[in-house]
């Protein structure tokens, strides 16, 4: 990414409170625009739909980096999160397996399927999940605060 898209991006959360979610998307749309082919571009944009609540869109967008690169991690991980969000853990199960394989120690994931399995009813799998987590990240919020959740 050039230093002028970094800075671009850090410009974005300016408008983000000053403008709400739809300034931030329009601006993103328009960085978008002018870098086409940036993967990176496109799962910013798919994160800022997500972050607004518009899913479908930031699937689409998502599965557009997908296509072009399979093995992108931070696609995978938003889509995941997504299929969670919808109730679809097999599907997101899937996802987050396919990231463990390219990165076994790959947070989000980790705390994707602890999720998966605290969704599920299975305390014993999500505290293992979570526990994995804070194994190689002690200070993960997101897994402190859901091993609290599934603690016998």
């Amino acid at each position: 990414i050039s230093p002028n898209l970094d800075e671009g991006y850090q410009g974005l959360h300016g408008i983000y409170r000053g403008a709400g979610s739809s300034g931030y998307r329009a601006a993103l749309k328009r960085i978008a625009q002018k870098y086409p082919d940036s993967s990176d571009v496109t799962v910013r944009l798919a994160e800022a739909f997500q972050m607004t609540g518009d899913l479908p869109q930031a699937v689409t967008l998502y599965t557009r980096v997908l296509n072009q690169e399979p093995g992108h991690l931070r696609a995978q991980i938003g889509v995941g999160t997504i299929y969670v969000i919808l109730g679809n853990l097999a599907q997101a199960e899937r996802v987050f397996q396919n990231v463990l394989v390219q990165d076994p120690i790959k947070v989000e994931a980790l705390n994707g399927l602890g999720w998966i399995h605290e969704k599920r009813g299975d305390v014993a799998g999500a505290r293992d999940f979570y526990r994995q987590t804070l194994s190689v990240d002690p200070g993960n919020t997101f897994a402190g605060e859901h091993i609290k959740k599934v603690a016998p």
